[in-house]
């Protein structure tokens, strides 16, 4: 049963990964000047970079905007796994519906978890094209995940 556990986390992780992947490029496509120029008139560091140089700070590591660029990054592929491997976890008979689950988890941290970290300010102060890209983002999270997830599981078996 261990054993089993573990292979859907393993499996997970890595569909969390292409998923992660997948859904930066569709967020990227979403992503127009106007957009990004009024995101940075409301804050102008990512919520991830928020959370990277606190982070640092609180290690008393005294970070720069170059540290910080390098770990806000790492936090944001490294969520996006992790969340892959619970999925991976809970998958059971619908991979797809774990997807959801843990895509939708993760739009609700995003609008308001960050928030309330303070790593970003009330989703009302953002452009309305900003949730709708958070959503359409999670969401392509969410189906790549089912479909790597599968692909996976499907090689495993073959």
């Amino acid at each position: 049963m261990m054993r089993a556990v573990l292979a859907r986390a393993a499996f997970g992780c890595a569909a969390g990964a292409v998923a992660t992947y997948i859904m930066d490029i569709a967020t990227g496509m979403l992503y127009t000047e106007d957009i990004k120029r009024r995101e940075s008139e409301i804050q102008s560091e990512s919520a991830t970079a928020v959370l990277a140089r606190r982070l640092l700070d609180s290690l008393e590591l005294h970070p720069t905007d170059a540290d910080v660029n390098k770990l806000a990054p790492l936090l944001h592929w490294s969520l996006g796994i992790k969340s892959g491997g619970v999925a991976g976890v809970l998958a059971g008979r619908s991979s797809l519906a774990s997807g959801l689950a843990v895509a939708g988890a993760m739009f609700a941290f995003d609008n308001v978890g960050l928030p309330a970290l303070k790593a970003a300010p009330p989703t009302s102060r953002y452009p309305w094209q900003t949730t709708l890209r958070s959503f359409i983002g999670h969401a392509t999270y969410a189906f790549t995940f089912a479909l790597a997830y599968e692909g996976l599981r499907a090689l495993a078996d073959s």
